[in-house]
């Protein structure tokens, strides 16, 4: 069963896409277990080209591989590890369909057909992390 989500990304975090004169891309999954955790480490290493460290941890994977198809904009399919784990950075703020993603179980939420979901940076965070990274605190 294949399942369709959109992601918007706002607040600068656009300026991460390799297109950087939309905010939004199209996913077409090919899998039943594919998480949010799943989608994040899937963002980090095949969506966002620039300052992948502003929006998640590093990738981790639990050694296993089970993998599924993923397109993204209609265009080209990859393949992608299902192992593949990946954590949002604090700052980012995250909507599904609407809804906080902490009140939909957060990183165990699995994700489905006709999902929209918003990401976003709360930008006095952000200013935050970039003072403390200035003067090395």
């Amino acid at each position: 069963m294949k399942t369709k989500v959109e992601l918007k990304f706002l607040g600068g975090l656009e300026s991460y896409l390799a297109n950087k004169s939309k905010n939004y891309v199209s996913l077409e999954i090919e899998s039943e277990e594919f998480n949010f955790e799943n989608l994040i480490a899937y963002i980090r290493n095949h969506i966002i080209v620039d300052r992948k460290d502003v929006f998640s941890d590093f990738v981790m994977s639990d050694g296993n591989v089970k993998s599924c198809n993923v397109m993204i904009d209609d265009k080209e399919y990859s393949n992608y590890n299902l192992s593949d784990k990946g954590k949002i950075k604090p700052g980012i703020i995250v909507l599904i369909n609407e809804y906080d993603w902490e009140i939909l179980d957060t990183y165990t939420y699995k994700i489905k057909n006709n999902d929209k979901i918003c990401f976003f940076i709360n930008i006095t965070w952000w200013l935050i992390r970039q003072t403390f990274k200035f003067f090395n605190i």
